[in-house]
Order: structure tokens, then sequence, then C-alpha cells
């Protein structure tokens, strides 16, 4: 009896060692299950990004594996860690499938690809007796869409137009629009307005506030400036009108910036007169005989309804006898420079004296003239312009 039991348990230990030797041949054969790593972007937001990862694991063993302290440690171009996506633990039967999912939202820093770390352990039991881990460790990328990397300039137009004149220059009044082409707020800065001639020499510049732009949408900024008289001398003038546009994007700042030109047409001298419907000029008169030759008064009158002083300089008379068709010169005079004052009427008088020796008959001429005529010519101007608007003005006495 004691030798059967003997026996019996010398078998028994011979089975249990070959069944010991086998499930350690079979843990030092497991076979590497296969993993399936999915990484997309759910959502982009200016201060972060949203990442989801599914992780589908194949247990290829004909025994049970648990995966412990699974994650994803996510990387930006520079190396640097910018998020950690954790997954539970989970079992996988034999032979079986098993998908985890898992997401997290983080700043990228700067726009690029991510590299991504997956690691972990694979446990494998055997009857909770026999244990073997293994570590997990490989690396995924993924790349941001081409939409979050490339952005559009945005669309600047402008409107600029001459309105009405002062004392010392014109006032140009406009519009900038700024459209938004990106799914994304983007906030415009710097803005500035340059005017220059065509030399490129500027004589003008306009600060404009900053302002903040929804996606898809558009801002309009009303432009008030003003340019002085002494800027008309030269033309067209250029605008520039230049910023900074900044877009945030996934917790990353780009700016981005915009340029854009036009140009405005400045007004003539004459259209200041025009455009403020400049009064005109009159004459009046009388004549008289002394001992010394004919007397004429006249009087100039210069009606400027404008609120801009203008300037007559350059100022001269010529008297003409007038016999039927016949015209002779008598008399001919240059005049002080007169300051024609706003919104007011402005005589100036003239003290004519035309010796008898000019006005003897000649060939033609009647004993008598029918009329004298005089004739008025001057310069116009205004102060700080280097245009000059000619007068003319005849009349008979």
């Amino acid at each position: 009896m004691n030798k059967k039991v003997i026996i019996l348990s010398i078998i028994g230990n011979i089975i249990l060692t070959g069944l010991f030797f086998s499930m350690m041949l079979s843990l030092d054969s497991i076979g590497v299950p296969i993993f399936d790593v999915e990484i997309k972007i759910l959502d982009v937001t200016p201060d972060d990004i949203t990442i989801q990862a599914v992780i589908n694991i194949s247990n290829i063993n004909s025994y049970d594996i648990s995966i412990e302290d699974l994650k994803i440690v996510s990387y930006n171009i520079h190396g640097e860690k910018i998020g950690v996506i954790s997954f539970p633990s989970e079992t996988i039967y034999a032979f079986r499938r098993s998908s985890l999912t898992s997401a997290e939202t983080f700043s990228i820093d700067e726009i690029g690809t991510i590299r991504n770390e997956v690691s972990g352990k694979i446990d494998l039991s055997i009857l909770g007796l026999f244990k073997k881990i293994l570590p997990l460790h490989f690396f995924v990328t993924t790349d941001i869409p081409e939409s979050l990397q490339t952005f559009s300039t945005p669309m600047v137009s402008t409107y600029f137009n001459i309105q009405g004149f002062n004392e010392t220059g014109v006032n140009l009044i406009g519009e900038i629009s700024i459209k938004n082409l990106e799914d994304f707020e983007i906030s415009v800065s710097n803005i500035s307005i340059n005017l220059a001639d065509n030399m490129n020499v500027s004589f003008g510049h306009i600060e404009i506030e900053d302002g903040v732009i929804p996606p898809r949408g558009s801002m309009t900024i009303p432009i008030q400036g003003f340019i002085e008289y002494s800027a008309m001398d030269k033309g067209t003038k250029n605008i520039t009108v230049q910023g900074l546009s900044k877009i945030k994007v996934a917790g990353v700042s780009i700016s981005i910036p915009f340029n854009i030109e036009t140009k405005v047409n400045m007004p003539s001298l004459a259209d200041v007169f025009f455009n403020n419907s400049f009064g005109g000029l009159s004459l009046d008169g009388d004549v008289r005989f002394t001992l010394k030759g004919m007397r004429a008064t006249v009087d100039l009158g210069i009606i400027n309804p404008t609120p801009i002083t203008f300037y007559l300089t350059n100022i001269s008379w010529i008297m003409w006898r007038v016999d039927g068709n016949m015209k002779r010169e008598v008399g001919y005079d240059v005049m002080d420079n007169y300051t024609i004052p706003p919104q007011d009427t402005t005589w100036i008088k003239t003290d004519i004296l035309i010796p008898y020796e000019q006005l003897i008959p000649r060939d033609g001429e009647h004993l008598l003239p029918d009329s004298f005529e005089i004739t008025y010519r001057g310069l116009v101007s205004i102060k700080g312009s280097n245009q000059y608007l000619p007068i003319f003005l005849t009349g008979s006495i």
C-alpha cells in the first residue's frame, strides 16, 4: 500500500512538473497582441484642440491578457510634451478583440505634426500562479490638417473721398472694410493709414483703433482726416492701409500682416471755388472830367461766400476807349495785393486818371467815345498752396 502511494506521488509530481514547464514554455512563447491605433482631431477652438484616440487590441494568445497603465503622451514638433491621453485597464480574453477609447483637450503651442508615444504593459497570468509582464512602447504621428496650417489674409477694401473745405485744408472721409475669411475669430491691430505724394513723401498719417472680427464676419471702420492745402499742389495722392491680423487656433497665435494701396485725387483750386459756389465779381464806376484829364472811380466788388480766406495778387487794370468796333488802350496800372476775407464782400476802389492827350480821337474814332471799357486781371490763391487761379473781369463805364 505504501509503495502504491509513493508511486502515485511520484507520478503526480512528474505531471505537475510537466505542467509547470508547459506553462513556462507558454509564457515564453507569448504572442504580442496586435495594436491598431487611430488618432483623430475631434474639435479645434482658439485656445485648444481635442484629440480622440481609439486603440483596438487583438489577443492572439490562448489565454487572457491584461493591458495596464496604457497611455499616449503627445509631443509637438520641438519634442515638448503637450498632453497625455490615459486609458483604463482592460482584460482581453483569449482570441478576442477589445477597443479602448479616450480623449483629451490641450493646447499645442505650435502648429505641426504631433508625435504620440504609446506606452503601457501587457500582464499575463495563468491560474493566478504564473505571471509575466511585457513592456508596451511604440510611436504614431498625427498630422494637423492643411486647413489648420494655412490661413488667408483678411480681405481689405477701402473708399476715400474729399468732402468739404475750410480755412486751412480739405476733409478726407472714407472707410476701411475688413472681411474675415476664416472659421476662427481674428483680431486686427496696428492699423494705420499713410498718405504720400507721387515721390513717396509722406504728408499724413492716421492711426486706427484695434478691433475683433467674428468668424466669416466683417468690420467697417469709418475714416475722417484732414489734408492741408499745401498737399493739393502735387495732384494724386497715394494712400496705404496696413495692419496686422491675428488668429488663434488651438492655443497657437498666428500673425498675418495685410497691406493695400489706393489713390485719391486731390482737388484743384478751381474745385475749391466751384464746390463752394464762389460768389463772383462785380464792377461799379463813374467818370468825371477835370483840368488834368478824365478821372474815373471804379469799385471792384469781390463776393466770397466760402469759409476760406482768399488772396488776390498780381492785380492790374487796363482801360480801353471804345468807338463802335474799334477799341484802343488808353491806360494801364498795377495794383496792390488784397486779402479777401471769408463770407464777405470786399470792395476795391480804383482811382484812374487818363490824360486828355490819350483821349484825342485818332483815325476812325469819334469825337466822343461810345464808352470806356475797363478790364481787371489777377490771381487768386489760398494760404499754404502754390496754386493760383486767374480771374478776369471786364465792364463798361
